[in-house]
């Protein structure tokens, strides 16, 4: 837990003592009220870090990194954080930096109970720009605490999500622009994905806004915050936007617009702020990075800033007010006006070519061993396509898992891998009567600095069963079941077409099995030699099938070898 001036000089931790006899495990403070000129960063990290469920950090560990993240705090009066733990006494002076030693950790130690199923509490939301709804995760079992889970916007430019406060089973959606997305929730458990659920977003802006905040002719879209926002407000002959929570303790007004930027494009805008000195502060953000940070009472009037974009991409701004619970100082506002953009919000999209995912496979008897190759190709000759992400599904001859097989990655997965990039490989399983079967295979990948999507991607090779149940020959398909494979580009994903040819092949009669019932037996060497003698007359498969020696000719040599096979000589 974490406490202020409880932990004073004066007192040499009287508190903090108290604390660590009454059970805590660890104890985090201060030894005045303070406030730390990097905010709340210095915490952010400590407690990020401590709450990561998958790696817990230690308390040494999390301190540690806090001070190598943002150094020495410098706060006003001068006070440093303090730990107390079982290893860490009250330091000699608790207005210094602090070595720490304690290795205990907020989750302690706790069997793993596997989650198996989950479902989400909202299918849709329909929110405005710069505001949120939250969506929780119901858990089975209720105590569960062994998953992974992966939240995802389908279109960013649209609406974010991000896990609430670092929890694994809640999320909040933040309505970024105007459009229809699809947020994702995917879980795994011990690396395996258990389901997804999705949630259907639509977004509006508040269309007060625009006139207050665009400059003259400008169609920029905005939104802003639910409880404490900016507002329309004529001043003189402007009309600006202006916020609404002055006066008003530990709050915090954002406006917000979301654009598509070209390298080179430019978006500028006036802007005044009035505010309590080093308290209550006006932030200008584009992408979560901070560009503009101010709290004085010293502007006499509207000044004007420009943000360039160094590339192509997706560009969040953000402009803020935020204020702390104390004093309030100045106008107590923040105003921003005249917002201008240079480009169009669209940047040139790139030209994607077709490419072609090919299965191969050759005719394979019972008891042999198949090869199945994956192959890529851009359609258009001596074209080529860059991708950077994609999932390919493949399927193969069902086999069993315990029969022997080898996956081979192909050059493209060896290029991936080269240039930094990661790929999986996933088996397709199914159960049939208690027997394990293998279906085919997922295929996932990313590589930030894209790969040429030619060649081979994956080659599989795996032995037939020895008995087939069943007709023969029987007609069998080797392909690729479904493919979404994206270029990066103007900071969004592009779906790059796709043409996936299967292929079809023959499971054929194992060598010897002339009666074509799927396994050897004193059976088939009867037929072969009542065909030697001309009482019947085997044709097609069976023909096939009966010449055990490769003769071309169908006699006595063949039944013995078939009879030899089936008594396993």
């Amino acid at each position: 837990m974490a406490i202020c001036e409880g932990m004073k000089r004066s007192g040499q931790g009287t508190t903090g003592a108290a604390l660590l006899r009454a059970g805590a495990g660890v104890v985090y403070g201060y030894s005045q009220s303070v406030t730390f000129a990097g905010d709340y960063v210095y915490e952010e990290t400590f407690w990020n870090l401590m709450k990561d469920f998958e790696n817990p950090a230690t308390v040494a560990e999390a301190f540690a990194q806090m001070v190598e993240e943002h150094g020495i705090c410098d706060p006003y009066g001068n006070a440093y954080p303090i730990v107390m733990s079982d290893v860490d006494a009250f330091p000699a002076n608790p207005d210094s930096a602090q070595t720490v030693n304690s290795t205990w950790k907020l989750w302690g130690s706790f069997p793993l109970v596997d989650l198996t199923g989950f479902s989400l509490d909202i299918t849709s939301a329909d929110i405005k720009m710069a505001q949120t709804v939250n969506v929780n995760m119901s858990l089975v079992p209720e105590n569960a605490n062994n998953y992974v889970t992966t939240w995802t916007s389908a279109d960013e430019s649209v609406a974010i999500v991000e896990p609430y406060a670092g929890s694994r089973c809640r999320a909040v959606i933040t309505g970024m622009g105007r459009g229809e997305t699809e947020i994702t929730c995917s879980v795994s458990v011990n690396g395996s994905i258990i389901g997804t659920e999705t949630v259907s977003v639509s977004v509006t802006p508040d269309e007060t806004l625009a006139e207050a905040v665009n400059v003259e002719g400008g169609s920029l879209e905005f939104g802003t915050s639910a409880e404490y926002s900016f507002v329309p407000v004529a001043e003189g002959d402007r009309l600006i936007a202006k916020t609404n929570n002055a006066g008003m303790g530990n709050t915090t007004a954002v406006l917000l617009t979301t654009i598509r930027m070209a390298e080179g494009d430019a978006l500028s805008f006036d802007y005044f702020y009035s505010s309590e000195t080093d308290y209550d502060y006006y932030y200008f953000k584009v992408n979560d990075v901070e560009y503009q940070k101010y709290a004085d009472t010293n502007m006499t009037g509207f000044s004007s800033y420009t943000f360039t974009a160094p590339e192509a991409g997706l560009y969040h701004f953000e402009w803020s007010y935020v204020k702390d619970e104390l004093t309030d100082g100045g106008s107590d506002c923040v105003k921003i006006d005249n917002v201008a953009f240079s480009g169009t919000g669209e940047p040139e999209e790139p030209q994607l070519s077709l490419i072609g995912i090919t299965a191969t496979v050759h005719d394979v008897r019972i008891g042999e061993r198949i090869e199945v190759s994956f192959d890529c190709a851009p359609v258009a000759c001596g074209g080529t396509q860059v991708v950077h992400s994609g999932t390919i599904a493949v399927t193969t001859p069902a086999v069993m898992e315990e029969l022997e097989h080898t996956v081979i990655p192909g050059d493209i997965l060896e290029r991936i891998e080269a240039a930094g990039g990661h790929y999986e490989i996933e088996a397709d399983i199914i159960y049939v009567d208690r027997f394990a079967l293998i279906q085919g295979y997922y295929i996932s990948f990313e590589c930030e600095a894209g790969v040429e999507m030619t060649g081979n991607l994956l080659t599989v090779s795996a032995d037939m069963p020895e008995t087939w149940h069943g007709s023969l020959p029987a007609v069998n398909h080797a392909g690729i079941h479904s493919a979404e494979i994206f270029h990066h580009a103007n900071g969004r994903d592009y779906e790059v077409p796709t043409v996936l040819t299967n292929c079809p092949f023959n499971i054929l009669p194992a060598m010897g099995d002339v009666n074509l019932d799927g396994s050897v037996t004193i059976a088939d060497a009867l037929q072969v030699m009542r065909h030697a003698i001309e009482v019947l007359t085997l044709e097609g498969a069976s023909l096939d099938a009966a010449d055990m020696n490769g003769d071309g000719v169908i006699g006595l040599p063949d039944a013995i070898l078939i009879a030899r096979r089936a008594m396993g000589l």
